[in-house]
C-alpha cells in the first residue's frame, strides 16, 4: 500500500473558497496518510511541502490546485520550468517571465502512467483528462520545485487541477464550466487508488 501525502491551497485571486481546500476535507482514503492546506505563496507553499515530505516517508505526494474555466478534473502531464502570472501571490510577489530554476530542466514529466489510467477512468464515465499544462502560476511552481528536490531522476507524483465548483459560477457573467464536490471526488478517489 502505498502512502500518499495530498495536498490542497487556499482560496485566492478574490475567490471566497478553493474546490482543492474542500476535497482535503472530502477525501477519506486508506492511503492518504497526511494531508496539508498551503497558502497561495511561491516560496511558503515550497517550504511547507517541502518539510513535511521530508519528514513523512511518502512514497508519493498529490497536489491540488484549481484551474477555473477547466470542465474535468485535470491530471498535469508536464511541469515547466517557467514562471509566468499575470497576478501576485498571497505574499504578493509578482513572478512574471522568470525560470523557476536557472540550472534546472526545461520540463518534467510525471512517470506515472495516466494514459491506463484515463482509459480506465472514461470506462467509468468519470469526468477525467490528461493536461499538459500545469499554468505559469503558483501551482506549477510548486510542483516543479518538488520534482526538482524529491524526484530529480524519476518524478512519481501528480499535480491534479480542478475546476470551479457549481457555486462559485453562479454570479460570474462568463458562465464557465463547474463540477460537484461528488464528481470530483469520484474522480480524485479513482486516482488515489491507482
Amino acid at each position: 500500500m502505498k502512502k500518499i501525502l495530498l495536498t490542497g491551497f487556499e482560496p485566492f485571486a478574490g475567490e471566497k473558497l478553493n474546490p482543492a481546500e474542500i476535497m482535503l476535507d472530502e477525501i477519506h482514503h486508506r492511503q492518504v496518510h497526511g494531508k496539508i492546506l498551503l497558502p497561495v505563496s511561491y516560496e511558503k507553499s515550497f517550504s511547507l511541502l517541502s518539510a513535511e515530505l521530508s519528514r513523512g516517508n511518502y512514497d508519493r505526494v498529490v497536489m491540488l490546485g484549481l484551474a477555473g474555466g477547466r470542465a474535468k478534473v485535470g491530471m498535469e502531464r508536464f511541469l515547466v520550468n517557467w514562471a509566468d502570472a499575470e497576478i501576485s501571490d498571497a505574499d504578493q510577489v509578482l513572478k512574471s517571465g522568470v525560470a523557476i530554476s536557472p540550472n534546472g530542466p526545461t520540463a518534467f514529466q510525471t512517470e506515472l502512467p495516466l494514459g491506463g489510467w484515463l482509459a480506465r477512468a472514461r470506462s467509468l464515465q468519470l469526468p477525467l483528462e490528461i493536461s499538459n499544462s500545469a499554468g505559469t502560476y503558483v501551482c506549477n511552481y510548486l510542483a516543479y520545485r518538488v520534482a526538482e528536490k524529491f524526484w530529480p531522476s524519476g518524478f512519481i507524483s501528480l499535480f491534479v487541477h480542478l475546476p470551479f465548483l457549481p457555486e462559485q459560477v453562479v454570479s460570474k457573467a462568463d458562465n464557465p464550466p463547474s463540477l460537484s464536490k461528488v464528481a470530483m471526488r469520484s474522480c480524485l478517489e479513482f486516482i488515489l487508488d491507482q
